[in-house]
């Protein structure tokens, strides 16, 4: 067991015994290299800023990833936006895995095509790329640009078509439009050859986050999905990646979201995010801002009292409710470590997700 492994463990027994201080730096980083982004997602509220000159520079970017290694982080992801639309990416990439840690990039994969042979190169261990549906006219539809399914997928088969390759998992957004294809969506990535199948409902949170309301399920559109998404768990479950609980919150939250207050969250304890301009969160959503990574040190603002309060703050409860795949899978884990429920335990480890 790596020496980063070994601390991350203590740090979960940490975590279960109810701590707010972690005796490490977040198991998974998530830097959002740029807010441009080449999608019009009807969903996100990246694309329609306008102001990117405050992007992190290369060099400030692997300053913080100097850091994360010296604090043991696991796994870093390289987001956005749009990471492959910064220039520097894979200069990035190379470094991160320099330092010891996994890496990950998160993206809209039209422009995979064009850079299979440096992602390849890059020696990046996994893509997590965004597509909605197996219909073309439904991903197009959510990503608010024609012809983006055909190029996604055009990439995909760039990257399967290497021997040695990244780990691809494919991260479903469902809404109204794309709810009644889960079970097509299963079996559309057995025979593409892909890894892995996530799932998240699509948010209403903030600026950033926001599904308009002709996107938005209805009653009757959340009990198909919950149909669905017991049959995917079932005949998928090979490529569908655990905790299967997670999915099976997604109509609590969409009528309910207040009841997942229940499971403790792991925002700013196992996970942190850095947005393009070097401020420092605890979770994807952007809610409380910890400092800014362009004038003080990861180091320094994870292990201040200011996160130290965030932690609480989100112990107590009293954070946006939020349910991402990047996050509500961890709480989910964490939820069944500490109850012991050996079942979903196996199914997670069996995985490899982390």
């Amino acid at each position: 067991m790596t020496k980063n492994k070994f601390v991350q463990a203590l740090n979960f027994l940490s975590f279960n015994l109810g701590s707010v201080k972690p005796i490490t730096g977040p198991f998974k980083l998530q830097m959002e290299l740029t807010h441009r982004c080449n999608s019009r997602c009807p969903t996100c509220g990246f694309w329609q800023e306008k102001k990117h000159d405050e992007d992190m520079s290369t060099e400030e970017c692997l300053q913080i990833i100097r850091e994360a290694a010296k604090i043991n982080v696991f796994r870093i992801s390289f987001t956005g936006g749009e990471p492959l639309l910064r220039k520097d990416l894979f200069q990035l990439v190379r470094f991160a895995k320099q330092q010891g840690l996994k890496v990950n990039i998160n993206t809209n994969a039209l422009l995979l095509w064009h850079y299979h042979e440096k992602i390849i190169a890059s020696g990046v261990d996994s893509l997590a790329i965004s597509l909605d549906a197996p219909i073309a006219k439904i991903h197009d539809k959510n990503r608010g640009l024609e012809g983006a399914f055909e190029k996604t997928i055009k990439g995909i088969k760039k990257i399967i078509a290497y021997e040695e390759r990244p780990k691809i998992l494919i991260c479903m957004t469902l809404n109204k439009n794309n709810c009644r294809y889960i079970l097509a969506m299963v079996n559309f990535c057995k025979k593409l050859g892909i890894d892995y199948l996530a799932f998240e409902p699509a948010h209403s949170i903030n600026e950033y986050w926001n599904c308009p309301d002709e996107m938005k399920m209805s009653s009757n559109d959340i009990s198909e999905m919950e149909k669905q998404m017991e049959l995917a768990i079932e005949e998928g479950n090979q490529i569908v990646v655990p905790p299967f609980s997670y999915y099976r919150q997604f109509g609590k939250f969409l009528k309910q979201p207040e009841y997942l207050r229940k499971f403790r969250a792991t925002a700013g304890y196992f996970f942190a995010t850095i947005t393009a301009n070097g401020d420092l969160y605890s979770s994807p959503v952007i809610e409380k801002k910890i400092g800014n990574l362009k004038k003080d040190s990861l180091i320094n603002l994870f292990f201040s009292k200011k996160f130290m309060n965030e932690r609480k703050r989100i112990k107590s409860g009293k954070h946006l409710i939020h349910w991402f795949n990047s996050t509500g899978p961890f709480d989910m884990s964490m939820y069944h470590l500490r109850r012991i429920h050996l079942k979903e335990i196996f199914n997670i480890v069996k995985s490899k997700r982390y």
